[in-house]
Parts: C-alpha cells; structure tokens; sequence
C-alpha cells in the first residue's frame, strides 16, 4: 500500500467485510475501497413453496343457484367436482355454470371499442372470449 492509508477487516460468522483508504494512490486523487459479502439464510421450510411444504392453494367458492331462498355455493377446487370420467359422482360438474350480479360486467359494458357483451359471452377485441 502506498501513502497513508487505513485499513479495517471484520468477520463473523455471516458476514465479511473489508474497507481500505488510500491518499494519493491514483495520483493526486484519494482511493477507497469496501469489499463485504453477507450470507443469507434461507427462508423456513415452510415459506418455500416446495412440496411437501407448499401451502394448500385456496379455491373460489361460486353461487351455483339457490334452495329455499339461500345460495348454494360450490368450490371450484377439481378434485372435489364431478367430471366425465366417474370422479365424485354426487357433487356437481365442473362445467356447472355459476351465476353472479350484473354489476361485475360493468368494466366490460363500459369500455365497448374493446369488449363485446352477448347473451352467456364477452370478448376482447378478438383476443379471447369466456
């Protein structure tokens, strides 16, 4: 090292750093220099999204009609609704058709040069359609 410098280590068991000061090592001007690393632990097993810690995906619950003035609601998780192949006979299809208030179209009604609303379909300037 050259001129006056200063110069610190520190170490523990997650991080390392390194600080050095230089005057007139380039010349005139000063010179400073930090090199330090930090170890990260990684977070819980849990947190992590791997299986078998990954955490249990909640499904939507929709409104498949009412029985005596109540909604019946049904989830949307597959492994709980019937299907073509014999899968939970008793529950209802996946493909039951599920019903909600006129307002959740409004976004759709009020932009019309970008979706078109029919009877049981909107479309997205041909981009896709549900």
């Amino acid at each position: 090292m050259r001129g006056d410098g200063h110069r610190w280590d520190q170490e523990d068991e997650d991080t390392i750093l390194s600080y050095y000061r230089g005057d007139g090592t380039f010349g005139d001007r000063p010179f400073l220099r930090l090199f330090g690393k930090r170890l990260l632990p990684p977070p819980p097993l849990e947190a992590s999204g791997i299986p078998p810690f990954k955490p249990e995906k909640e499904y939507e619950q929709f409104v498949i009609g009412t029985d005596t003035g109540e909604e019946v609601r049904v989830t949307s998780d597959p492994a709980e609704l019937a299907n073509y192949f014999g899968a939970n006979p008793g529950n209802p299809h996946y493909l039951t058709p599920v019903y909600f208030r006129r307002e959740v179209l409004n976004k759709y009604y009020a932009d019309p040069d970008r979706y078109t609303v029919e009877d049981g379909y909107v479309r997205c300037a041909g981009l896709w359609g549900l």
